[in-house]
Order: structure tokens, then C-alpha cells, then sequence
């Protein structure tokens, strides 16, 4: 099986333009910047031009953010003249990636990798959407992490086959426990998650 993990190293030098009081963002300084050993960059203001400017002038190698920083770099006067031939890795997610945003910056030579996840995954990820699959299978969410059991369920309650409009429930080591002081809601979140067998969410 391919490998969809970003391969961070201590070589990389990381741009992560989101706050740590995010959980993505604390989640990524924290397996991608520090476990990884990278140099990691933060920017108080995340504009489109200071993105890209401190690409350029430091050389990043690898990109993390929410799908609206990425759209801010392309909205840039910038994004056409920018050296960003430094990247190696960029992934983003939190919102639809569209095929435009795909495509231009494909154009310029950085294949976005799309992650799925939510806070209730540890701010990690669900599942990737690797950077050559990126336009093949565009408004997909890729293949799933292999620590994850994932199946798709209908509004009736049965679990639904490939292609099948449905709720995604999820069940692995990342995935929460409960919520806090909150039983209700906890037991309503995880009704039925010791019924998850095989995984039935597959891309092709």
C-alpha cells in the first residue's frame, strides 16, 4: 500500500500560519514541527503576500494551513512571481479545496495533499487525499489512515455501500473518548461506535 503520511524531516523548514490555540495547529507544531525536528515559521498575520514572501525569502519546504490561507496566496498579486519551488509538501483542508485551487497551484508546480479530519480525531486527520489523486478524485476525501475503522451509515441507520450518501462514523486510537462533563452528548456522539467493523469507505 502507498504511504500518505507528509514525511516531515529535520531538513524541512515548516510554515504553519495557523494559531496554536487551534487544534490543528497545535496538533501539527507539535507531530510535524517539533517530533519532526523542523525549523517551523509562524506569522502573526498570515496574509497572501507575507505567506508568500516568507516562502520565498526562507525557502520552505513544507506548507500546512486551512484551505483559506492557500486561497489567500492565490488571490495575491504575489502568487504568479513567487519562487515556490523550495515546497516539497503542502496540505491543507477545513473546507472544500476546489478544482480551481487545485489546479493553479498545480500550475505552479506544488501538488496540494487534501486531509479530512476533526477536533473529535485529535485535530489529526480522518483521511488523505494524496496530491496525485488530488484532481482524479476531486470532492472526494481520499483513503483512510490505517489506524481508522470508518463506515458510511444512512439516515435509517444502516450502513451504506460505496458511493452512498450517508453520516461517516469512525472509530480508532485517535479518536475522543467524550466530551467533557457532557454524558448526553458523549453517548448521542458514540451510539453504535462498537459496531464498526471493516472498513467500508474506499477510494478508487
Amino acid at each position: 500500500a502507498r504511504a500518505y503520511v507528509v514525511g516531515h524531516n529535520f531538513t524541512d523548514r515548516l510554515l504553519l500560519p495557523m494559531p496554536l490555540a487551534y487544534t490543528a495547529g497545535a496538533v501539527f507544531f507539535m507531530r510535524d514541527g517539533i517530533n519532526a525536528g523542523c525549523t517551523t515559521y509562524f506569522l502573526g498575520q498570515p496574509t497572501g503576500d507575507a505567506m508568500l514572501e516568507l516562502i520565498e525569502r526562507e525557502r520552505i519546504t513544507a506548507i500546512q494551513g486551512v484551505t483559506v490561507l492557500f486561497e489567500a496566496m492565490l488571490q495575491s498579486n504575489r502568487f504568479r512571481a513567487t519562487d515556490l519551488s523550495s515546497i516539497r509538501h503542502a496540505l491543507t483542508g477545513g473546507a472544500v479545496v476546489t478544482r480551481h485551487l487545485l489546479e493553479s497551484w498545480q500550475e505552479r508546480g506544488v501538488a496540494l495533499v487534501q486531509g479530512y479530519g476533526q477536533t473529535e480525531s485529535a485535530g489529526s486527520h480522518i483521511a488523505i487525499l494524496a496530491g496525485e489523486d488530488a484532481v482524479r478524485k476531486i470532492g472526494f476525501t481520499g483513503r483512510p489512515m490505517p489506524n481508522l475503522e470508518l463506515k458510511i451509515m444512512g439516515s435509517d441507520g444502516i450502513e451504506q455501500p460505496a458511493d452512498a450518501p450517508g453520516e461517516i462514523w469512525v472509530r480508532g486510537s485517535s479518536i475522543m473518548s467524550g466530551y467533557l462533563n457532557r454524558p448526553d452528548d458523549t453517548a448521542e456522539a458514540l451510539a453504535g461506535v462498537n459496531s464498526i467493523a471493516e472498513p467500508t469507505m474506499h477510494s478508487r
